[in-house]
């Protein structure tokens, strides 16, 4: 019994195998970056001529991109994040990036970004994995912030003296 997906995955088999230990490890690691539910994204730093950290620009990217901002990974790669997303100007992550390209000490912080585009609730995670780039990963916890503050709400009521027909 032989179906098309047997077959590709036969190919794939056979692909593997005529590929250098290097070229599998890139291959796998990609094939990893693309299947996370994470967004992952390599930026270097682009600094002024006073060697201040400015903006990035984007390395890689994974399709996680597209599913959280919209945005299509191969449409980022080698523009400045600030000419990408210009709300991060004037957001606070933006010294977060600039702060863990410069001394090298990761960050990870939940954020709220809301632009004319979005709004969510991130996990994001920055690490410098080199000296001349930092990766940046994120996940969407907006839904579970939502139920977290309802939660908050609702045993802060549980707790009050209020009648619950003064609450609706």
């Amino acid at each position: 019994m032989s179906t098309s997906g047997q077959t590709s995955n036969g190919a794939q088999k056979q692909a593997l195998k005529m590929m250098t230990a290097e070229e599998r490890s890139a291959y796998l690691n990609q094939e990893m970056l693309d299947s996370t539910l994470f967004g992952m994204l390599t930026a270097k730093p682009v600094y002024s001529d006073e060697g201040e950290v400015v903006d990035f620009e984007y390395l890689n990217a994974n399709p996680a991109l597209y599913r959280y901002h919209g945005v299509n990974p191969e449409d980022v790669i080698g523009k400045r994040m600030l000419d990408v997303f210009p709300d991060l100007r004037d957001h606070p992550t933006l010294q977060f990036y600039k702060d863990v390209a410069v001394s090298g000490n990761p960050a990870a912080f939940e954020s709220e970004f809301v632009t004319r585009d979005l709004d969510a609730y991130m996990l994001v995670s920055i690490t410098r994995t080199h000296a001349e780039f930092i990766t940046i990963s994120f996940v969407e916890v907006s839904e579970t912030k939502r139920i977290m503050d309802a939660l908050s709400r609702l045993n802060a009521f549980s707790a009050s003296d209020m009648n619950l027909d003064d609450y609706i």
